[in-house]
């Protein structure tokens, strides 16, 4: 259902724009925890620890795709702001274009590098065979993932997001299945959960393809696909550098990944199961984050700046409601949690996992409002067309993660890698922070100059 975010209250429309993209968030990140628990239950340990030490290095790209489809949705949801029908049409076309191209850039080159990345991350010997098999699986399904996440971006810009959570849970479910069919019945091990992602993820990209087809301020003529290059430079400047600094995110990550490589198997294990946990309690987060980079994209498109300042104090007292009980509740249960990924055949190790989980877990809890403020100004800042500031933040949060992680680490062990994504959201925040009052206060005084 297409919703203008131009009027109404915001609190409201922040929250109900937010809930379904919540609730879709939680099941792709439920069917990601059922890839694991699966792996480490009915394969193992080292199995679990391989899916595990390839999560960064698939970051790397499906972050990268992710970035950009945002930042594509940027551009459609300040032309539906503005009424411009036809703009938004031809953003949906180049869009479109644009993404089949990369898609195929992106597959060529993450699969003719996968075996070379995994290595330079120090992936350890006893597991990289299933980790280079399992990563090729995923990368060689790309473009299924590239056009969900551009096709459910275009459906948040006109503010729908209920068909997405719609076809993430039917997503979810199959992917859980497949899991099952595949690692139960036809022991396929880690390829079995590979191929239950990828397949799953077409499938939701399909049927998103088919709602859209039905929007009719998206019925395309021939005539929209004709390349529109004010509109490409367009598309391409917010969404390059959303998706660049989403690589950057990744790169950190994967800092992290080889120094967690370099403490053995079962940490990497601990480590992959914590990571799991953290990104589902990250989603609230993300959740609202979204919502206002379309609320903001809206509004900014119809030039309502007072309009996004209340929308941005909403979403500030929204996020960090759910993020501080959402905190406390994983610091309490978190370890409990883990327990899911372990299989009882691992009773020697499972304590070390469990341990070092458990930290990892309290410590990126206690601090996950934090995240909640860096979501809302980063996106904000991209509703805004701004994809500078965001991408110089991303520099900075990269340098401090892998800074704290690689020093920390050498002084305190696992406890300096726990503590490196904290410190890095903390010092990605303020500049975030700063830079949107700023720029929101310069884009009205040029337009009061004009109007």
């Amino acid at each position: 259902m297409i919703k203008n975010m131009t009027k109404g209250n915001p609190a409201k429309l922040i929250i109900l724009f937010s809930l379904p993209m919540l609730l879709g968030n939680v099941f792709q990140q439920f069917y990601n925890l059922v890839d694991s628990a699966v792996v480490g239950k009915c394969v193992g340990t080292q199995a679990l620890a391989a899916v595990g030490s390839t999560t960064s290095a698939v970051f790397l790209i499906t972050g990268f795709a992710a970035g950009v489809a945002t930042g594509f949705s940027v551009v459609m949801s300040q032309r539906f702001g503005a009424g411009d029908n036809a703009g938004l049409r031809r953003a949906y076309a180049m869009t479109l274009l644009i993404s089949a191209i990369m898609s195929a850039v992106l597959t060529y080159v993450s699969l003719r590098y996968t075996r070379r990345l995994l290595v330079l991350m120090r992936t350890p010997e006893d597991i990289i065979e299933d980790a280079s098999l399992y990563i090729g699986i995923v990368f060689a399904g790309l473009f299924a993932t590239i056009f969900y996440n551009v096709l459910s971006g275009a459906m948040r810009a006109l503010g729908d997001s209920v068909s997405p959570l719609i076809f993430l849970i039917v997503c979810s479910l199959l992917n859980v299945g497949l899991d099952l069919l595949f690692v139960i019945y036809f022991k396929m091990g880690v390829k079995g959960v590979a191929w239950a992602t990828v397949i799953s993820q077409l499938v939701s990209a399909i049927m998103c393809l088919i709602r859209l087809a039905a929007v009719k301020e998206l019925r395309l003529k021939p005539g929209d696909f004709i390349p529109d290059f004010k509109i490409i430079f367009q598309i391409l400047k917010i969404g390059l550098p959303m998706g660049f600094q989403m690589s950057i995110t990744a790169i950190g990550v994967m800092a992290i990944q080889v120094t967690v490589n370099g403490l053995g198997t079962p940490v990497i294990a601990a480590y992959t199961a914590a990571s799991k946990i953290e990104q589902l309690a990250m989603q609230p987060s993300l959740s609202f984050g979204l919502a206002l980079a379309t609320y903001t994209g809206q509004n900014y498109g119809a030039k309502q700046f007072e309009r996004i300042r209340r929308g941005i104090k909403h979403g500030i007292a929204i996020s960090m409601t759910v993020c501080v009980v959402l905190g406390g509740l994983l610091c309490v249960f978190g370890r409990n949690i883990a327990t899911l990924f372990l299989s009882e055949n691992d009773s020697k190790v499972a304590g070390t996992v469990l341990d070092n989980a458990q930290l990892y877990i309290a410590v990126c809890s206690a601090f996950v409002w934090v995240l909640g403020l860096l979501y809302i100004y980063r996106n904000a800042l991209q509703g805004l067309g701004n994809a500078f500031v965001p991408f110089i933040s991303g520099i900075a949060e990269l340098v401090l993660r892998v800074a704290s992680a690689v020093w920390l680490s050498g002084k305190i062990g696992f406890t300096g890698v726990s503590l490196s994504s904290p410190i890095a959201w903390v010092g990605a925040t303020v500049p975030l922070m700063t830079a949107f009052y700023v720029i929101v206060k310069k884009r009205e005084k040029a337009h009061l100059k004009t109007a």
